[in-house]
C-alpha cells in the first residue's frame, strides 16, 4: 500500500480576507501557493498536485511510524517558519491502495483536524497593549505604511502576519507571480494600487482600467445586494395587491 500526506492552509478569512489592502492579500495568497512548493523542496516529497492552498504528495519506503513522523515534521515546520508560522495549515497522512479513497480520505481527515484547530494562528506579542491597525484583531508589533504625502496620515502600528504578508505582496508585485507564473513581462503591466479605493479614483490608472474596476466592484455589490434579498426574503417589498373597486383604465383610438 502507499502512504500519501496532504497538506492544506486553511482558515483564508483570517490569514487572506481580513484586511483591505491589496499588497496583504496578495502576500497571504501567495504565501500559502509557494508553501506546497516550499515543503516539496524542503523535504524532497513526489508531489502529484500542488496549488492554491493545499498539496498533496507521496511518501516514499515509509511504515505508519515513518508516514506519522513525516507528518509531525512538516507540521513542526510551517509552525516555526517565519512566513508560514502566521497561517493555519493542516497536515494528514494516510495508507490505501486506491488513490481515490486514499484523497478523500485525507480530505476528511484534514476537514476533521480544522474543526479541532483554532481558526487563528496565536500570536507571540504578549506584551502588545493596542491591536493591528490593519486588521484590528492581532496585537501591534511594529510601525505600519507611512503616509505618502501631506493629506494623508501615518498608518499605525500594525502586527506581524500583516507585515510579512504585506512585505510578501509588495516583493511579488512585479516580479516573481506575475514573471513566473503569468509569463506576463514587467514592462507590459499597468500602474499598481495599494487598496481598492484608489483602484477606481487614482488618475494615474488608465480610464479603461478605472471603468474596469468599478464595473467589477459593481457587479460585487449587486451581488451581496441580492445575497442579502436571499437571506431575508420578508424585508422584500410586497407587490401592491390590485383594487378590485377601481374602474379598469381604458383607451380610446382615434
Amino acid at each position: 500500500m502507499t502512504w500519501y500526506l496532504r497538506v492544506e492552509g486553511v482558515n483564508l478569512k483570517h490569514f487572506v480576507y481580513d484586511t483591505n489592502d491589496l499588497s496583504t492579500i496578495r502576500g497571504g495568497g501567495l504565501l500559502l501557493l509557494d508553501a506546497m512548493d516550499d515543503i516539496r523542496k524542503h523535504f524532497g516529497l513526489d508531489a502529484i498536485s500542488t496549488g492554491a492552498s493545499s498539496g498533496l504528495f507521496t511518501l516514499r519506503s515509509v511504515d505508519a511510524e515513518g508516514a506519522r513522523h513525516m507528518r509531525d515534521r512538516v507540521t513542526e515546520y510551517l509552525d516555526r517558519d517565519a512566513k508560514w508560522r502566521h497561517a493555519t495549515f493542516v497536515v494528514d497522512v494516510l495508507k490505501d491502495n486506491d488513490f481515490n479513497i486514499a484523497r478523500e480520505g485525507l480530505l476528511a481527515l484534514n476537514r476533521w483536524r480544522q474543526m479541532r484547530s483554532p481558526t487563528l494562528a496565536v500570536p507571540s506579542d504578549q506584551a502588545a497593549t493596542d491591536a493591528c491597525a490593519c486588521d484590528r484583531v492581532r496585537p501591534a508589533a511594529g510601525p505600519g505604511r507611512q503616509a505618502r504625502d501631506s493629506g494623508q496620515k501615518n498608518e499605525g502600528r500594525i502586527s506581524r502576519s500583516v507585515s510579512v504578508r504585506r512585505g510578501y505582496g509588495v516583493d511579488n508585485k512585479r516580479r516573481a507571480f506575475y514573471a513566473e507564473r503569468a509569463g506576463i513581462d514587467e514592462q507590459d503591466l499597468p500602474y499598481f494600487v495599494n487598496d481598492f479605493d484608489e483602484l477606481t479614483k487614482n488618475t494615474e490608472v488608465s480610464g479603461f482600467w478605472r471603468a474596469q474596476a468599478s464595473v467589477a466592484l459593481g457587479e460585487v455589490g449587486i451581488s451581496v445586494g441580492f445575497a442579502r434579498i436571499w437571506a431575508n426574503p420578508l424585508k422584500i417589498p410586497p407587490t401592491p395587491a390590485a383594487n378590485p373597486l377601481r374602474k379598469p383604465e381604458t383607451s380610446v383610438k382615434t
